[in-house]
């Protein structure tokens, strides 16, 4: 179930995040983000198993982290919380992901669809990242009645 963290679920966001890098906890504040409502959290049998951390200023949000506990894996649990992101009000979601984290790549081509219909506007390569943008109008407009 989606949900959102409370304060109780730091240690497990800390755990989570460390599986993403050594430095998650240095360079993080997880009571701000909390506090800020910037993660989503999924919860089964009310154990947090997975996260998304964002940033939203203006009419973008920007998807900083997506985690999921390795045992609760290809469960369509990344897919569940990206698709949290698709349903608030804004006009452009971005994110980052490092090119050698292929399972990272592969996730969100997978999603393509809960992205558009879709249609990645813009994919760059640079230093070692790739960045994703997508428009929301086009995602919303197409869940509605199809885009192309």
């Amino acid at each position: 179930m989606v949900n959102s963290p409370s304060i109780s679920d730091i240690d497990t966001i800390k755990k989570l995040g460390l599986l993403l890098n050594d430095n998650f906890i240095k360079t993080n504040n997880i009571e701000e983000i909390i506090n800020n409502k910037e993660i989503i959290g999924y919860y089964i049998l009310d154990k947090l198993v997975g996260f998304i951390i964002f940033k939203k200023l203006y009419e973008t949000i920007d998807i900083l982290y997506v985690v999921v506990e390795p045992d609760y894996r290809r469960k369509g649990i990344s897919s569940k919380l990206l698709n949290e992101i698709i349903k608030m009000d804004c006009k452009h979601i971005m994110l980052e992901v490092n090119t050698k984290n292929i399972t990272a790549i592969n996730l969100y081509k997978k999603n393509r669809e809960l992205f558009y219909g879709s249609k990645f506007q813009k994919i760059k390569n640079f230093a070692g990242f790739r960045s994703f943008s997508f428009c929301n109008n086009c995602i919303t407009s197409a869940r509605k009645k199809g885009c192309g």
